[in-house]
């Protein structure tokens, strides 16, 4: 598979919390983004199916995340 260079930019705070996200991970900001894609992918992929993507607390609410 051949790589592309991609040159993005960001504001202040974006570049933060993709920092952050790095930082957290252990990895690169570029590892960061590559996994983000491909969980918009998915939630994308699985919209079209009818599917969608919540997050849940043990004996809390269920949170639904929208993705237009």
């Amino acid at each position: 598979m051949s790589e592309h260079r991609v040159t993005v930019d960001l504001s202040q705070e974006a570049y933060e919390v993709l920092y952050a996200l790095a930082q957290n991970l252990g990895t690169t900001k570029a590892d960061v983004m590559r996994r983000a894609l491909g969980l918009m992918r998915l939630a994308i992929e699985e919209k079209s199916e009818g599917f969608g993507l919540f997050l849940q607390k043990p004996g809390d609410t269920l949170r639904e995340i929208v993705f237009y």
